[in-house]
């Protein structure tokens, strides 16, 4: 619990939500550059499953994974 305290001191929010905004931000740049599936990128970002990140993705962003890679591609 200390480590958590110290954490969210210097950083402003507690490391599970630091490494949820990181691998979100990592998603956005992956679904703007490649065509890896939604599910693969998913599994390689950490997440349990695909519903759990697009659940994430869109509390972080306000869209889905696959409407904000379509918004990206035109």
């Amino acid at each position: 619990m200390y480590l958590a305290e110290l954490f969210a001191g210097e950083l402003g929010r507690p490391p599970h939500r630091y490494l949820s905004e990181r691998r979100i931000d990592r998603a956005r740049q992956l679904l703007e550059a490649s065509a890896i599936a939604i599910t693969a990128l998913a599994i390689s970002l950490g997440f349990s499953s695909s519903q759990h990140f697009a659940r994430v993705f869109r509390q972080h962003t306000g869209t889905t994974p696959t409407a904000f890679r379509a918004s990206r591609s035109r």
